[in-house]
């Protein structure tokens, strides 16, 4: 028992780095089907999320900043991305949540224009829509849940032809969480590293 615990946790951990670096996951602001109903706020390194659920639904909203920028811009000065988000949740038994997410997601982006010869600033629409898969465990008697959500989002603004604007939807993320009490928890991974969810 003891191996297999510790094989599902370092597996879970090598899961969430090799994501991380494929999708721009948001710990603590991510929304995952094992949601419980109320309201909800998490707070990460980079960004901030509420969300009111009930009846095997929750809606909510979130803002994310940026986390690398070649001008090394404070987080505070730059423009955040905004975002409105949709779960319904399908399946949830013996600690496996399943259901589907769907959101839009709103950010920014600065062009060189050769012929303004200047840049300006553009605004990207992505709607985007997959599943989301929880499962909550015990490992060394604390109260684990590790949650994937995965999703195609598609850029409604931006050039390109329809594969080029086809990509990992921003729901797309993978977060490890401890939940210390019912109430809060302490999470891991994706672009905000680390962060914080309160249940009320």
């Amino acid at each position: 028992m003891f191996k297999s615990s510790r094989r599902l946790f370092v597996s879970a951990l090598g899961a969430l780095a090799y994501l991380s670096s494929l999708a721009p996951a948001h710990a603590a602001i991510q929304r995952s089907a094992d949601f419980s109903e109320g309201h909800a706020l998490g707070i990460g390194l980079y960004g901030i999320a509420y969300d009111y659920s009930m009846w095997g639904v929750s809606a909510g909203a979130y803002a994310v900043t940026k986390q690398y920028s070649s001008s090394l811009t404070p987080i505070f000065e730059q423009s955040p991305e905004l975002g409105l988000r949709l779960l319904a949740r399908s399946y949830d038994k013996d600690g496996l949540s399943v259901g589907w997410v769907g959101g839009l997601h709103v950010s920014s982006r600065t062009d060189y224009s050769d012929v303004i010869q200047d840049s300006r600033q553009r605004n990207i629409l992505t709607p985007d829509l997959g599943l989301s898969v929880a499962y909550g465990f015990n490992l060394w008697e604390m109260p684990l849940a590790l949650r994937m959500n995965l999703t195609l989002g598609f850029s409604l603004l931006e050039r390109g032809d329809f594969f080029q604007r086809l990509k990992f939807g921003p729901q797309t993320g993978l977060e490890l969480a401890w939940q210390p009490r019912q109430d809060l928890e302490v999470t891991v991974g994706g672009g905000t590293l680390l962060g914080m969810r309160l249940k009320f």
